[in-house]
């Protein structure tokens, strides 16, 4: 599947309708369900024509912590996207986007 989206430029909207949603998580032959639990900017006081910094939480359906590192998560109609995710807590994860 194709990435539709440019990782210099997207924003926080790009992925707030996926809040809630299941997102699979690809790691060479293996795969993982996590939950998109929470999109947010870290600053909404815009003052420039960059966009705002903001972060994206997944939580593993079973819990299990996955290591830091890229992985390829598919988004329902983005398509996959080869992200830097770290984990934040047992079965948290977190993505930022500065």
């Amino acid at each position: 599947m194709k990435a539709a989206l440019d990782l210099r430029t997207v924003t926080a909207s790009d992925f707030e309708p996926y809040v809630g949603q299941n997102l699979k998580l690809i790691d060479g032959e293996d795969s993982k369900t996590l939950v998109l639990n929470q999109c947010a900017e870290y600053c909404h006081d815009k003052t420039s024509d960059d966009r705002n910094p903001f972060f994206l939480t997944l939580i593993s359906d079973d819990l299990q912590t996955i290591g830091q590192g890229n992985y390829l998560i598919e988004f329902p109609k983005i398509g996959a996207l080869n992200l830097f995710m770290v984990p934040v807590g047992t079965g948290e994860h977190q993505i930022t986007f500065n």
